[in-house]
């Protein structure tokens, strides 16, 4: 990633989108991409442009999540968001140039560079991710007795913002390793239930770790117990979507049981607090 974002280049913008993208960070959607590639037994190097590509989506997405009309978040990863430290108009050029760089990109495959920018296009555009960032920007204008009723509108957001482009991921990895129509199927729903149940992991830490009663997620609008509940049936689906795949992969299990494990561990944390 770092040799895509022009190591040479001095201007702001791309030192913008270099911090973006570089700042620590686990990089999963695209690590997973690749890990599905290497199960295949493909080179791996021919995972290593989508994987970029995935990242600077994720990265835009961040970088616009934050911004002051948005999410309004200073910090992002323990560093300053980018507009705090670039300003808001560089920030929202910085999402943009990432967003057009990761579909530069996918001009590495060729023949198969239209299958796989209509996956990630799908996944992030008005239909994806953007449709539910604008769902969870209308959700934050719910009183609190709207929102308590209406679990299901969280879970579809969780669903368009995060479980969308970790099923783009798994997709694209799995379409560049070779899978038959049936399991590009199987791979989608493994990661678009993992997406589901890490950001509701990502809730329970969220909750454990700040004042539980102040924070507007599914874990205190609707209270631990049923919310681990729900976590859980995405986890348990995604193991079904493993065990249908033909390429067993120690790094997709391993990831499952890690985000089964955070939720876990939040819950226990919560309820040692709170009772």
């Amino acid at each position: 990633m770092s040799d895509a974002l022009f190591s040479q280049d001095t201007e702001v913008l791309v030192d913008a989108m270099r911090y973006s993208v570089l700042s620590p960070g686990k990089r999963l959607r695209g690590l997973m991409l690749m890990e599905i590639v290497n199960d295949f037994e493909v080179n791996i190097q021919k995972a290593l442009p989508a994987a970029a590509s995935i990242e600077f989506l994720h990265a835009y997405s961040l970088v616009h999540d934050d911004l002051p009309s948005i999410d309004n978040d200073d910090m992002r990863r323990g560093m300053l968001s980018c507009h705090k430290k670039y300003g808001e108009a560089t920030a929202i050029l910085t999402g943009n140039a990432l967003l057009t760089l990761a579909f530069q990109m996918l001009c590495y495959y060729k023949s198969r560079c239209a299958t796989i920018v209509e996956i990630l296009s799908k996944s992030v555009g008005y239909k994806g991710m953007l449709k539910g960032q604008i769902q969870d920007i209308k959700s934050n204008s719910l009183d609190d007795d709207a929102k308590e009723a209406n679990i299901d509108s969280i879970v579809y957001i969780h669903k368009l913002k995060t479980g969308n482009l970790f099923g783009a991921a798994c997709k694209i990895g799995a379409l560049i390793g070779g899978a038959n129509s049936i399991e590009l199927a199987y791979y989608k729903s493994f990661g678009e239930n993992f997406g589901i149940a890490f950001q509701i992991a990502d809730d329970f830490e969220d909750a454990a770790s700040t004042n539980y009663k102040d924070i507007n997620n599914m874990v205190c609008m609707h209270g631990s117990n049923i919310t681990k509940q729900i976590g859980f049936q995405f986890i348990d689906a995604a193991f079904t979507d493993l065990s249908k795949m033909s390429q067993k992969s120690k790094f997709l299990n391993k990831s499952l049981k890690t985000i089964k494990g955070k939720i876990d561990d939040a819950y226990n944390a919560i309820m040692h607090l709170y009772n």
